[in-house]
């Protein structure tokens, strides 16, 4: 017997219907998920303070010149993360999507105004704003949420 011809409505139809059922596993889920979302960047946050303050006791951080150390940008830039408004509204909720948006532009913000504003030489502050962006990034696409 020869090989059964490629059904192609019928491919699309059962992707269209697991597409169905996944959305309606998710809908209520949606607020849980702006609140995992939170958490992972509260976590990031909590992980970028704790390394600041392991830096500023550890002198292998510090410059042998200035007495500058890394973590003090660290511990600077943690305090401007703290700053964000995690809380996502009603709408975001909804649709966690538009949750990620926001805090990445928020992020974005936050960003300039820490590269304007604190000195940071070795570039360690502006790194922890990006790590805990990336993990806002990281935690959004495992649940299936596009991110910037």
């Amino acid at each position: 017997m020869g090989q059964q011809p490629f059904n192609q409505s019928w491919w699309l139809n059962a992707a269209n219907d697991a597409r169905r059922r996944l959305a309606s596993k998710f809908a209520g889920n949606r607020g849980r998920m702006t609140d995992v979302l939170r958490a992972a960047v509260e976590a990031a946050i909590t992980a970028e303070a704790r390394a600041g303050r392991e830096h500023l006791q550890d002198p292998y951080w510090r410059d042998a010149f200035t007495g500058h150390s890394v973590g003090q940008d660290e511990i600077d830039a943690v305090g401007y993360a703290r700053q964000m408004r995690l809380t996502p509204s009603p709408s975001e909720q909804r649709k966690p999507v538009t949750y990620v948006n926001r805090l990445a532009q928020d992020f974005e913000v936050l960003k300039l105004r820490f590269r304007r504003d604190e000195p940071d030489p070795d570039g360690y502050g502006i790194g922890t704003l990006h790590a805990v962006t990336n993990a806002l990034f990281r935690k959004a696409r495992e649940l299936g949420i596009s991110a910037p």
